[in-house]
């Protein structure tokens, strides 16, 4: 499994899908499994130093970022140049 997250400090939810309730800050330590828009990583929390399983929102990969925010800035500049033609 591509495991470039490891290391990682995210925030963990107690419910990953709606990302409401937050438990803490955790250390991506080894990534276990992928499922349904859902990645099951050891952590380490970052507070207190438990160590436990819990599953996350799958984390965009550097490429996936790089397109990402390639589309943000491209949105920007058409409504800053919309803007301008106003």
């Amino acid at each position: 499994m591509n495991e470039k997250n490891t290391g990682r400090i995210v925030m963990i939810y107690e419910d990953p899908m709606t990302e409401k309730i937050p438990e803490g800050k955790a250390r991506l330590i080894k990534l276990i499994d992928r499922r349904d828009g859902l990645e099951e990583w050891d952590i380490q929390f970052c507070d207190d130093g438990f160590k436990c399983s819990r599953l996350i929102k799958k984390l965009p990969t550097e490429q996936e970022s790089a397109e990402e925010l390639r589309k943000k800035v491209r949105r920007f500049t058409e409504k800053i140049k919309a803007q301008e033609n106003e």
